[in-house]
């Protein structure tokens, strides 16, 4: 079993270094191995809720390691933000889901949390209510309004990402974080474009189209955009960000892993 680490990439040259220099976190059999001991332990050891009951389903580890009900990635976040707030119940934070699992939690720790979802219909608003809809490409809300802002799998999503992030860093207070999780090309520099939303249709530019799940259109899902990469440090920062880096977490008994790569990565921008 590994032994839990974090290190903070500011540059795709860093992690490149890195794996070079750790060649088994990246190895298939160490990879089977720590997935093997999670299934066998049968717990993940949480910070905030102690050991829970995990189960593994299928081979796409980043998502099928969960307890709760909650893929791990989500306890990676959760750990990240109670490390910002220092667990104050009392702080003002935007999770950019509202009808998961994570939500459910996010409202009993965080009390003033604002747990959203994108329904941009009326129909939708009224099916979804009580739980509010936010455009993260123009909300609502003053700026400086929340001391952080989770983001679990949204900027895949999101046809504008570099509105969208201009946005978070509007709504964030000073020193407020923006702490998100999304698909990862690593080894790109560059974000991976699969679909462009012009004059209001969608151009698909990689076939085939790429959608995800989405709790509040389960039948049409939700359509993937793009996959960033390193270059969403340099949006960041264009966005307004006094700083950003990916931080790369691994821990088996968290579960905090993925297919290919022995830890995960999370979005760390410093308002």
């Amino acid at each position: 079993m590994n032994r839990p680490y974090q290190h903070a990439f500011s540059r795709r040259e860093q992690f490149i270094d890195f794996i070079q220099r750790h060649p088994q976190s990246r190895d298939p059999a160490y990879l089977s191995e720590m997935v093997r001991g999670i299934s066998e332990r049968g717990v993940l050891r949480t910070r905030r809720f102690g050991a829970q009951p995990v189960t593994v389903i299928g081979s796409n580890y980043r998502e099928g390691i969960q307890a709760m009900g909650m893929p791990a990635r989500c306890f990676a976040l959760l750990d990240l933000l109670d490390e910002h707030t220092g667990s104050n119940p009392n702080a003002h934070v935007l999770c950019l889901e509202g009808l998961t699992a994570f939500a459910s939690q996010m409202r009993l720790l965080y009390p003033q949390a604002i747990c959203s979802e994108y329904a941009p219909t009326q129909e939708e608003q009224l099916r979804i209510s009580p739980v509010p809809h936010v455009d993260v490409h123009d909300t609502q809300f003053a700026s400086g309004s929340f001391d952080a802002i989770i983001s679990a799998e949204i900027f895949e999503h999101v046809p504008y990402l570099n509105k969208a992030l201009s946005e978070c860093r509007r709504i964030l207070r000073p020193e407020g974080q923006l702490i998100a999780t999304f698909p990862f090309a690593a080894g790109s520099e560059r974000l991976i474009q699969r679909a462009v939303l012009e004059n209001g249709e969608v151009k698909h530019l990689i076939q085939p189209p790429e959608y995800h799940g989405n709790p509040v259109r389960p039948e049409e899902g939700a359509l993937v955009f793009q996959v960033p990469a390193w270059d969403i440090l340099d949006q960041c920062q264009n966005a307004g960000f006094s700083s950003a880096q990916m931080l790369y977490i691994s821990d088996a008994e968290r579960g905090i892993m993925q297919t290919e790569l022995d830890g995960l990565f999370v979005l760390r921008a410093v308002a």
